[in-house]
């Protein structure tokens, strides 16, 4: 059975004391020696340290940062999905995209009442992508069995683990701009992406039944009021 379609040290010159002075003028040195002790200045080497610091800090912020996130937040603007009378999960995940993703895997060929409260277990479990690839780097095998075993019984649970880990994975290195360039996620992932996190939903036309009584629902919604296109 088929998952729906298819991250040089600067060195101070020391310099040499024990060779006297020829000039009363104040060196490159002295400077030196001034910044580190006169009037709580922080010599130029403590500066350059505290610089390489903050660049590594925003280097290793950079690697766990999904890169289309920004931009998925200036997409956003202020659209937010309206409550329907379905109750979708979409619809209370919409501002953390990976969540969102994350729920489609597991509704694939499986039910609401069955993955929804696992769901609930595993992000208390793994709240973000950077927990589960921080843990699964340490033991991927390890990680790999705790899901399977925790989704045991919404059925292909051994693929839905593998297909988790390196979906997130690509959720965090790879330069996407739709979710479907990911692994594991299809029309039925991408759909919801577009449609609850973008707010495209008059250029989707979703196949599966629930969104599709969503995105119904969202036309007579708004056609009354606004002069909208539809695909």
């Amino acid at each position: 059975m088929e998952l729906r379609d298819d991250c040089a040290q600067h060195l101070l010159e020391v310099p040499n004391y024990n060779k006297p002075s020829e000039s009363p003028q104040r060196g490159p040195a002295s400077r030196e020696i001034k910044d580190k002790t006169v009037g709580g200045q922080r010599s130029p080497y403590f500066k350059g340290r505290q610089r390489k610091a903050k660049e590594k800090e925003e280097e290793s912020n950079e690697l766990t940062r999904p890169k289309s996130l920004e931009s998925f937040r200036k997409r956003m603007n202020t659209w937010t999905p309206p409550v329907s009378p379905f109750n979708l999960i979409q619809e209370s995940l919409y501002h953390d995209p990976w969540k969102l993703l994350v729920a489609t895997i597991f509704l694939n060929k499986t039910t609401g009442k069955v993955a929804l409260p696992i769901l609930m277990k595993f992000f208390q479990k793994w709240p973000s992508p950077q927990s589960l690839l921080t843990q699964s780097s340490h033991d991927m095998d390890g990680v790999k069995k705790e899901i399977s075993e925790m989704l045991q019984p919404c059925g292909l649970n051994h693929a839905r683990a593998t297909t988790l880990v390196r979906f997130t994975d690509e959720y965090l290195s790879k330069d996407w701009k739709q979710p479907i360039e990911l692994y594991g996620i299809c029309k039925y992932g991408n759909d919801s992406y577009r449609i609850f996190c973008q707010g495209e939903w008059t250029k989707v036309k979703p196949r599966d039944h629930m969104l599709n009584k969503y995105h119904d629902w969202l036309k007579q919604k708004y056609s009354a009021t606004r002069n909208l296109d539809f695909l």
